[in-house]
């Protein structure tokens, strides 16, 4: 007598991994946006499509994603975080929008996102070098990608 084949549940989609962390079905990237997002995975020279599986199969990439996901979240308990963004009202109109605190995030901590030019230091340049992750034959639009080297001097 035939047999029926046995039903199979379809292939997980190969979903970008920014795409996890925005969608944050574990809760583990609580709060991370599009502009989040993007500047974790710069920081940690990942491209934003890759899909999640790849880092999620790797113990010592998620372990570094681990590690660097709380470096990452450092910054926004930081005094100078908090002095600077999260307490610098500019009316005493508690409704009104906060141009200047809204100016220093923009300029101070967000890296990537929305920028056309972004400062990268040397650890990381080469970081991305390591990966291949540089074209050399890229440019958008007329003007040549330009990178900049900053080295730290914070430690």
């Amino acid at each position: 007598m035939p047999t029926a084949p046995s039903p199979s549940l379809p292939a997980e989609p190969l979903r970008p991994i920014i795409q996890e962390i925005c969608s944050n079905p574990c809760g583990a990237f609580s709060g991370f946006g599009r502009h989040l997002a993007n500047d974790f995975l710069f920081e940690m020279a990942i491209f934003p499509g890759m899909p999640s599986y790849i880092i999620w199969e790797n113990p010592e990439e998620f372990e570094r994603l681990e590690v660097c996901l709380f470096r990452f979240m450092e910054v926004f308990d930081s005094d100078e975080y908090l002095n600077m963004v999260a307490t610098v009202p500019n009316s005493d109109n508690p409704f009104t929008f906060n141009e200047a605190s809204n100016d220093v995030y923009l300029e101070q901590y967000v890296t990537v996102f929305r920028r056309s030019r972004a400062m990268v230091h040397t650890e990381l340049y080469f970081e991305y070098c390591r990966k291949g992750l540089f074209d050399s034959q890229h440019t958008i639009g007329t003007t040549v990608f330009v990178v900049i080297v900053v080295t730290r001097t914070d430690g």
